[in-house]
């Protein structure tokens, strides 16, 4: 989604720490606790507490967008260019049923790592103008603390706020799904330019797409 809402803007909100993964899965009857995740929570965090590390999840969504270009190619480059705008801040949120909101943001990236353009199609509306709809595979990382780190895919959610290109009817992202776990050193610099805790601040320099 892009939106300019504050929730899924940086912001200096603390987010609510969690109960541990593995003793949310003690509460269910054997046959619904994830066991194997279970088992993976306790070795992230005793690699956490050995190494002192953070997580990075790589995560793949899927997106949906419909522009009023005059063809594919310029359509496909709206597109990236709302992504890669500098100022964009890519989301990430958990699930936490029953709070108000129902999402926690809980950490924020300035750019995906990829994107994949898997095609564009051109329809016509009512009133005869001519509408793209592309689809495409982004790949966004995030760096999150080990109590964010071992949750399935269906409780995590992509926002993205950014200015959008005035041609933009619709973009919507969905679908998100954990394709990488791996610990990172607390203090490593990210190749990617993210950002995990503080957007980017005026004066410093907007990352764009990689070479």
């Amino acid at each position: 989604m892009i939106t300019d809402h504050p929730y899924l803007a940086p912001s200096d909100i603390e987010p609510v720490r969690p109960e541990p993964y593995w003793r949310t899965q003690l509460h269910l009857p054997s046959r619904y606790a994830d066991n194997r995740g279970m088992f993976a929570d306790l070795w992230r965090r005793l690699l956490t507490r050995i190494f002192q590390a953070r997580w990075r999840l790589t995560i793949e969504i899927s997106i949906d967008a419909d522009l009023d270009e005059p063809d594919r190619d310029s359509a496909v480059a709206a597109v990236e260019s709302a992504m890669y705008a500098p100022g964009a801040a890519w989301t990430l949120l958990r699930a936490d049923p029953g709070a108000t909101p129902p999402w926690q943001p809980i950490a924020w990236a300035r750019r995906p790592v990829a994107y994949l353009d898997n095609g564009a199609a051109p329809s016509v509306d009512d009133d005869g103008t001519t509408v793209w709809s592309c689809i495409g595979t982004v790949v966004v990382a995030f760096t999150v603390d080990v109590d964010e780190a071992s949750w399935p895919s269906d409780r995590y959610l992509i926002g993205l706020a950014t200015s959008p290109s005035p041609t933009l009817r619709t973009f919507t992202a969905s679908g998100a799904w954990v394709i990488r776990r791996r610990p990172i050193h607390r203090h490593r610099r990210d190749p990617w330019h993210l950002d995990p805790v503080r957007p980017t601040s005026p004066g410093e320099p907007a990352a764009g797409p990689p070479a």
